[in-house]
């Protein structure tokens, strides 16, 4: 590969590193970030089963190492005991700890985001070349998708795909390693990022095991060995699943869910599954998906092609194989599950897809003509990274220099200029609300409303405060604002 090319790679890398941390302190709590958040508080600074039971959707592995960093930030954790399971209503009382910790959450996950780039490049390093593991981290690393979830807390889905892939990497140095001290070494730390990549989400993360069990007994003859892992692989299951995860959590997560039996899970969303992987992420990552798809195809059918022979080039190793399987689990799994109509549910696809388009990629770099195009391509995406940057961070550069530029209110209370200028004019009023975007956003005198409709909620207690200064209260429940 000409080192220009290599030079163009490394500048997407690195502008989908900083479009990761970018304003990521000054964007908006996003959908059900918040109390993802406040469960990951509870962990560190009130018990393991209160952090478990207050979001009890996904397992609790996850949210509790992205906890770590709160622990050494001190804040007022009092108001979290008050919050019980599910009592997402009342969340706001909790604000001041969450203003102290959320960007340090962010951050902690945007760096979890660029070791799945880290793991992905080492994946195909490892069993390619460094020119093929390039294009595979420039693909990670320009996803549009994957800097949304690096940048926000989203339930824990950018973890999931990181030790997910650690899972695998870790799992290919075993597979590879002669040493047998280092050999079972790298299949402890194997099974350990499984632990914590299952403890992550319910269903994404279960691509991982068939992945390593149908490797396993496909290229390690050692049957005892491979007992050795499928009994690991279930330890780990169980562990997080049946030990880890308290039974209230679980069974409101299936309820929650809908799945009481794993037949449940099954559904047919090919539409919806084509649709997600032709329209996420990048415009080439879309012409990979299609490439790698027909590659498939005609390998089946056995119809020799150029394309059909991408499929020899990357099993000419049989660990190369491990990524074949990673991709026909996901892609299968998604397309016959009902779950794959979501595209936070298909990101372990995205990953699969990725990494194998990256040798591809660079085969192609042989051809100028096709080389050309996908230059063309490459030069696209800044600006559409650019251009459909999650959540517009651009806009929020300037919100700690003008107290209130942007109220967000999560599409509830649209609040407008006229209503900006009059906070403004009040120098700094007493701000009322339980809006948790408004309460940690607003810089000014703040106080959390406890609910609309508790007592001292009522015009007595506003007017006791307007003593001293003006009061502002913009509610969620039901809509109104007032000032006194």
């Amino acid at each position: 590969m000409r080192k220009s090319i290599q030079y163009m790679l490394l500048a997407l890398i690195i502008l989908g590193i900083f479009l990761r941390f970018y304003g990521v302190g000054n964007d908006p709590m996003y959908n059900d970030e918040s109390n993802s958040m406040i469960a990951t508080l509870k962990f560190h600074h009130q018990s393991f089963e209160a952090g478990a039971l207050f979001f009890q959707e996904h397992p609790q592995i996850g949210r509790w190492i992205l906890g770590i960093p709160t622990i050494f930030i001190e804040s007022n954790y009092i108001p979290l005991q008050f919050l019980g399971p599910n009592m997402f209503a009342w969340s706001h009382i909790a604000y001041e700890a969450l203003a102290d910790n959320y960007t340090v959450i962010r951050y902690w996950n945007a760096i979890i985001g660029i070791l799945g780039i880290l793991f992905a490049y080492l994946i195909v390093r490892k069993l390619w070349n460094t020119n093929a593991a390039l294009w595979t981290a420039v693909l990670f690393a320009t996803s549009v998708d994957f800097i949304l979830l690096s940048r926000y807390e989203l339930l824990m889905k950018m973890p999931a795909v990181t030790f997910g892939l650690g899972t695998l990497y870790f799992y290919i140095l075993y597979l590879q390693e002669k040493v047998k001290e280092k050999r079972y070494t790298f299949l402890g730390i194997a099974i350990l990022f499984l632990t914590i990549c299952l403890g992550t989400r319910n269903w994404d993360p279960l691509f991982i095991i068939p992945t390593l069990l149908i490797s396993q007994w496909f290229l390690n003859k050692n049957i005892k060995e491979n007992i050795l892992v499928t009994a690991l692989t279930g330890i780990a299951f169980y562990v997080v699943f049946y030990v880890l995860y308290p039974t209230p959590a679980k069974e409101f997560a299936k309820e929650h869910l809908l799945v009481e039996t794993p037949l449940d899970v099954i559904g047919f969303k090919a539409g919806e599954f084509f649709i997600i992987h032709l329209t996420r992420n990048s415009y080439l990552y879309s012409i990979m998906f299609i490439t790698i798809s027909i590659a498939f195809i005609l390998y089946f059918i056995k119809k020799e092609d150029t394309i059909y022979n991408y499929i020899t080039y990357i099993t000419e190793r049989k660990t190369q194989s491990i990524l074949i399987f990673f991709f026909l689990i996901t892609t299968i799994g998604s397309l016959f599950s009902r779950f794959g109509s979501g595209v936070t549910y298909n990101i372990m696809g995205f990953a699969a897809t990725m990494i194998l388009a990256g040798p591809l990629l660079n085969k192609w770099t042989q051809n100028k003509k096709i080389m050309s195009c996908i230059m063309l391509i490459m030069c696209i995406t800044p600006v559409i990274i650019v251009t459909d940057f999650p959540r517009n961070a651009w806009d929020y550069d300037n919100v700690n220099d003008q107290k209130l530029k942007y109220l967000p209110t999560e599409g509830v209370l649209d609040v407008t200029n006229n209503i900006l200028s009059f906070l403004e004019s009040q120098g700094n009023p007493t701000y009322m609300s339980n809006n948790i975007n408004s309460l940690l956003f607003y810089k000014g005198q703040k106080t959390s409303v406890i609910t609309n409709y508790d007592p001292r909620c009522n015009e007595d207690t506003f007017k006791q405060i307007h003593q001293t200064k003006p009061v502002i209260l913009i509610s969620t429940f039901p809509i109104f604002a007032f000032s006194f």
